[in-house]
């Protein structure tokens, strides 16, 4: 149990590491769009200045083609750091309706947050999202579309892909095989991994799912269509 429970926490460590580092890819992006929208505008306002002191004629010109400058589209701007707020609106307006993250039969054998351990009576556990048990040779599937944003092993977990929908994040724990890569777009339903098997438990196959807004945790079951 203290081993489980170490891995658990280093498993967290890695999640929060990783969700800290697209944070601040994010704001890094964000300021250099700034930068490069404020450089366009200096430039646009010094082309005007430039154009105001010609002849009457080319001024005439110039009045013109501002005229038809101001008729094209305005340059989208980049919304604040919030990423993705369409999709994470999606993604959230959808709650309780998403489809389990496994495909084939399956129960849950661990709820999102304290259990008691199955065997040690005055023992308890606590869960970051939940573990799901299905078949040998079942598959991990995307809940809803986004990106994958990192794939890594873990010990103790095997592998693990974690996918960005906007604000929200899925986490899919303990799979021997990937079938994704970072940086994809992954669809509702789509093969993310074989979930692991393992052979010294019987062939118990289980997947642990988290839901996470960034760090926050949250309960997998009120997402899921019941």
């Amino acid at each position: 149990l203290a081993e489980k429970k170490r891995q658990a926490q280093a498993l967290d460590a890695t999640l929060d590491r990783l969700i800290e580092q697209e944070r601040i890819a994010a704001e890094k992006r964000r300021k250099e769009q700034e930068e490069k929208r404020r450089r366009e505008e200096e430039q646009r306002k010094k082309a005007a200045q430039g154009k105001s002191q010609g002849s009457a004629e080319s001024k005439a010109t110039d009045s013109k083609a501002e005229k038809a400058e101001s008729s094209k589209p305005a340059t989208p701007k980049t919304a604040p750091e919030k990423p993705d707020m369409a999709l994470s609106g999606s993604f959230e307006s959808n709650k309780g309706k998403l489809p389990y993250p496994v495909t084939g039969r399956y129960k849950i054998v661990s709820h999102f947050g304290v259990n008691k351990h199955p065997e040690l009576k005055y023992v308890t556990t606590d869960n970051g999202g939940i573990d799901i048990e299905t078949q040998p040779g079942a598959v991990a599937r995307a809940i809803y579309e986004g990106k994958v944003s990192a794939i890594f092993r873990q010990d103790g977990f095997n592998n693990v892909v974690m996918v960005r929908h906007g604000s929200y994040l899925t986490i899919y724990v303990n799979l021997s095989e990937i079938y994704v890569r970072t940086g994809e777009k992954v669809k509702m339903n789509q093969n993310i991994g074989k979930i692991y098997s393992d052979s010294e438990d019987d062939n118990r196959t289980i997947l642990h799912f988290e839901i996470r807004k960034e760090k926050v945790k949250l309960n997998p079951e009120t997402w899921m269509r019941r």
